[in-house]
């Protein structure tokens, strides 16, 4: 049965963007596959915000994950990358979830984020693991992870993994 995942890298101080909303503190560590690979090709579609659609679209690049269905929550008028097989939605999460899971065809759903997402879909009880890469840089501000969470929720630590270049995956599972 699929899970929804949320893969993400974080600050050591919790954030995953710095205040303008950037990730190019990541880009020194950007040759450490970390398990991505494997992850990826344990991935049948993603979810994501639009702020973060959004951002991969200023990257100038082709749509990384063409092979996989993408769902934008937004309730926007955005443009279609023109490679990526993509569905703006505005519904509910659960529907949302659904969706996602039936053309993951088995395979996870990745909760791509941003904290927004993450934390909507953390209040909702959606996500069934989360795989916490801490990078070790502090950005001292910026965007968090987290913010403002229903109620305190106890998490299943799985595994944790140190690379050589300092990072630190921690998998949980939220239930």
């Amino acid at each position: 049965m699929s899970k929804v995942i949320l893969y993400i890298a974080i600050s050591v101080d919790g954030y995953i963007a710095d205040k303008e909303g950037g990730v190019s503190w990541l880009d020194a560590f950007g040759d450490c596959d970390c398990g991505y690979t494997d992850f990826m090709d344990s991935v049948g579609s993603l979810i994501m915000g639009a702020k973060t659609y959004e951002q991969i679209l200023s990257f100038d690049i082709d749509w990384p994950y063409k092979e996989k269905k993408s769902y934008i929550l937004t309730h926007r008028n955005l443009e279609k990358h023109p490679s990526g097989d993509i569905e703006f939605c505005d519904d509910d999460i659960e529907s949302i979830i659904s969706k996602a899971k039936e053309s993951a065809k088995e395979k996870n759903v990745w909760l791509v984020g941003g904290t927004n997402v993450v934390t909507s879909f953390l209040n909702a009880g959606a996500i069934d693991e989360m795989m916490i890469f801490v990078i070790p840089t502090l950005l001292n501000e910026g965007i968090p992870l987290f913010k403002e969470v229903a109620s305190v929720q106890s998490l299943k630590l799985h595994e944790t993994t140190s690379y050589d270049n300092g990072i630190v995956l921690l998998h949980y599972s939220n239930k």
